[in-house]
């Protein structure tokens, strides 16, 4: 690890806040100044946007610990998917008792609570984090909740904190009357050159034991243009220069390891873009061959059951004229008209059936010395067919007791012998990701994110999957692959914690 070797007590650009390392630049200290006027003087609503990773929370969090003990404040950084579990995290936070958890009694509790304060002579703020990702609904129950008011004052002061579409969502038609009651509103831009330069210094002789590491003014000019002066991104790639250097045996970071260093970050970046537009591809052929593979099967499903019941017919009979000089009709049954050719030995109760052509002849069939069928032989049936319900009368059993040979064949069964389709056959051929390597679990998503960025410096492609627990609590988890099997999960797991010396689980594929 570089810390030793660069004389450092920890390292200097962590990606989770410290504010031990504030470096406000010029915008973070105006937000930081909007903050301070709204609380002060009772404003209701206060908005608070910026790009992401440029140091949104970092602000609100200092501005918080700067703050006396006459303002109560909460800090709601969980995802919240409804009003109900809004109100339930505020009330948490102000450890705020309520008869039962429904919307009214969670609102009815809130409400005393912010009267009881407004005797005691205090404020009361709730800030909440990640607002652009709250819902229509939501953002409905906080503007009811900005309701709660005396004749002169209101008892609750609200700052939203988001990226900048939050903004544009306050400004839409839908949410017009929330966008309408704010009061102060401040977008936090990034670092200049000059600050970028002068927050890195500052990192630098924060984390050091002695002297600081030298970045040269090209290698800081790269990394201000690949970052944009957002903190976050500068954090990003100072911690990789140093990993660079560190390999190279260098004592400063000069232009040449800055651009090897943006580099790799640009490659894992694309990378990384590449692997998930393979795998959405990959995904939609899998699902088109398997929507073919359904709709032939389908198609010859249906297909065979037509060929089936096509030929499950009753073969219609013609008038049979025999010895008696009597008239028969006689009904066959049979999967396919059948022809009868005896052999010489056999005789009229003992003929052998085979199978015929589709396609015989209609008339009298001449055997092979010339005779025809009024001579004793046994006629060829005609193809024409009738219902299946079809039965024959009275008269013609009477005339086929007379002598006449009916013919007999076997039947086929009403059902098909095609086994139906389970598209559990296909999947299973896909072999579906059945765990997964887990290697971090947070109630925030900033602090997946920081971890994220942290592996990606490393050359580890992760991502969040968030998935809630037995309680309900939504946990932002940070995966670094998907396995079909546990031995390989196990096997990813093992080779990462003995690379990074971190902890890593198996955990089951999308679950705890």
């Amino acid at each position: 690890m570089f810390l030793p070797y660069f004389n450092f007590k920890e390292n200097p650009f962590n990606l989770t806040i410290d504010l031990a390392y504030l470096y406000l630049g010029h915008h973070h200290e105006e937000a930081n100044a909007h903050l301070t006027y709204a609380v002060s003087e009772g404003e209701g609503f206060i908005v608070i946007t910026g790009e992401r990773g440029v140091g949104k929370t970092t602000v609100c969090r200092s501005f918080l610990e700067g703050l006396g003990k006459d303002v109560e404040t909460a800090y709601i950084d969980r995802s919240t998917s409804n009003p109900q579990k809004l109100l339930l995290y505020i009330n948490a936070e102000f450890k705020i008792r309520s008869k039962t958890a429904t919307i009214k009694d969670l609102a009815d509790a809130l409400n005393e609570f912010l009267m009881q304060k407004k005797i005691e002579g205090k404020k009361v703020a709730v800030f909440i984090d990640d607002a652009h990702q709250l819902n229509s609904d939501v953002l409905e129950q906080v503007r009811l909740i900005s309701n709660l008011e005396t004749t002169k004052d209101k008892l609750l002061q609200l700052v939203l904190i988001g990226e900048p579409k939050l903004s544009v969502m306050l400004n839409s038609n839908e949410l017009r009357q929330i966008g309408q009651r704010v009061s102060v509103g401040y977008c936090i831009d990034p670092l200049t050159y000059d600050e970028t330069v002068g927050y890195i210094q500052h990192r630098l002789t924060m984390a050091s034991k002695g002297p600081p590491i030298r970045f040269a003014p090209k290698a800081v000019r790269r990394i201000f243009k690949y970052s944009r002066g957002i903190p976050r991104y500068i954090n990003i790639a100072c911690a990789r220069a140093l990993e660079i250097a560190y390999q190279r045996k260098f004592n400063h970071i000069d232009s040449d390891i800055a651009k090897a260093t943006i580099r790799y970050l640009s490659d894992r970046a694309e990378t990384g873009k590449s692997k998930s537009r393979n795998r959405r591809l990959t995904g939609s052929i899998a699902a088109i061959c398997c929507l073919i593979f359904v709709t032939a099967m389908a198609v010859f499903y249906f297909r065979y059951n037509d060929d089936q019941n096509s030929s499950e017919k009753v073969i219609a009979v013609k008038k049979i004229p025999v010895a008696t000089g009597l008239s028969t009709e006689m009904p066959v049954q049979s999967v396919l008209p059948s022809p009868v050719d005896p052999e010489p030995s056999a005789t009229k109760e003992e003929l052998p059936i085979e199978p015929v052509q589709p396609d015989p002849p209609a008339g009298p069939t001449e055997t092979t010395d010339g005779s025809d069928v009024e001579q004793g032989s046994v006629p060829m049936m005609a193809a024409q067919t009738v219902p299946a319900e079809s039965s024959v009368s009275s008269s013609d059993s009477a005339d086929l007791e007379q002598g006449s040979v009916p013919m007999e064949t076997p039947t086929v069964p009403a059902e098909s012998s095609v086994p139906f389709f389970d598209s559990s056959d296909v999947e299973q051929k896909s072999a579906p990701m059945t765990h997964s390597v887990q290697v971090g679990a947070f109630r925030r998503t900033e602090n997946a994110d920081d971890l994220i960025a942290q592996l990606a410096v490393k050359g580890y492609l992760a991502q969040i999957v968030e998935i809630p627990d037995s309680q309900g609590r939504l946990w932002f988890t940070v995966r670094i692959g998907d396995h079909p099997t546990l031995e390989s999960a196990e096997k990813q797991a093992g080779m990462f914690m003995e690379a990074e010396n971190m902890r890593a689980f198996v955990r089951p594929y999308n679950a705890f």
